[in-house]
């Protein structure tokens, strides 16, 4: 009998360990889950912010230009009404 209560000791313990084992895995594949979706938003995070620089770049950019061409424009209507005024 005192051998029975043993190996059903045993068993017992060995059942709690695995389930400790399995908890503990669970649980670690969460936490990986949970830093690689914290990674991943972070990344995203990153690039959002550098689309919306290089947005804003190309619209700095594209403004420069529109003021370049306009003042080239009025230089050379400028010069057409000098030319004219001869």
């Amino acid at each position: 009998m005192l051998d029975k209560e043993m190996l059903d000791k045993e068993m017992l313990d060995k059942e709690m360990l695995d389930k400790e084992m399995l908890d503990k895995e669970i649980l670690d594949k969460e936490m990986l889950d949970k830093e690689m979706l914290n990674k991943e938003m972070l990344n995203k995070k990153i690039l959002d912010k550098e689309i919306l620089d290089k947005g804003i770049l190309n619209k700095e950019m594209l403004d420069k230009e529109k003021e370049k061409r306009k003042k080239l424009n009025y230089k050379k209507a400028l010069i057409l009404l000098i030319k004219k005024g001869k």
